[in-house]
């Protein structure tokens, strides 16, 4: 295999194993929005944004970093991505959705409380299309003029950006792609002309079972996995509620 068909099939490994893969999470996320499927909503979003970060590393052959525990941090996976590649900008808005879900879309089986406010699909239309626009390949006499060319595309409608090859490129053509109406419903970013508007949820939560009962920490411990981080969180909330009288804890 000579150099140049290993670097072509790297390439192709990163857009069709993450960017496509990213795709497909990002219409999972917007569906799973539409049936109120919340956490759903939070860790295929979480997934989506994860993958598109991962396919500008290794279409720009960032190495893996020694210190583990990225995979789900998407904020430490944003400044490796502007340390080692290139400067994506993103809005604040998108940036706050990040830190969202940071905070809430890792955890699966719901070890702690979760909400939406309700605009946190169109945060996520948003984010997809602007940290999307990366995954491609810069060539190296033109990569700054490119680069340039992504940061003058939000001059512009966001539908006319489109990435030569894309999987949701190729939805948004073929009208009877079964997935196509899931992507395009109340898409201002993703859509085949512009739109002046378009609606947003309602605000959505739900209350944890240990964070209404975390006396029952040590019991569940013994039968299910908790991450490290969530054990001590509420080791030092019970034992705050227990100083203060509010939770009594029951000895065998």
């Amino acid at each position: 295999m000579t150099w140049d068909s290993l670097r072509v099939r790297v390439n192709d490994f990163a857009i069709r194993s993450f960017r496509d893969s990213a795709d497909r999470d990002y219409i999972c996320a917007r569906m799973a929005f539409r049936a109120r499927l919340t956490p759903q909503f939070l860790w295929a979003s979480l997934q989506a944004i994860e993958k598109y970060f991962k396919c500008i590393h290794v279409l720009n052959r960032v190495p893996l970093p020694k210190q583990r525990g990225l995979g789900h941090n998407l904020s430490a996976l944003y400044d490796l991505t502007t340390r080692e590649c290139f400067d994506v900008r993103l809005s604040e808005g998108s940036k706050k959705l990040i830190e969202h879900l940071d905070n809430y879309g890792r955890f699966r089986y719901l070890e702690i409380p979760w909400h939406v406010l309700g605009y946190e699909r169109f945060d996520l239309d948003r984010a997809v299309w602007e940290i999307r626009r990366y995954c491609r390949v810069f060539p190296g006499n033109t990569r700054q003029e490119e680069l340039a060319g992504i940061e003058h595309s939000a001059a512009h409608p966001p539908h006319r950006f489109r990435l030569e090859g894309g999987l949701l490129e190729k939805i948004l053509t073929d009208k009877k792609h079964p997935a196509r109406r899931a992507l395009i419903w109340q898409n201002y970013h993703f859509a085949s002309r512009t739109r002046k508007r378009v609606r947003v949820g309602g605000m959505h939560f739900e209350n944890a079972p240990l964070s209404l009962y975390p006396e029952m920490l040590d019991d569940v411990c013994k039968y299910a996995y908790l991450p490290q981080a969530v054990v001590e969180a509420y080791k030092k909330d019970l034992a705050a509620r227990v100083k203060d009288g509010s939770v009594r804890v029951l000895l065998p």
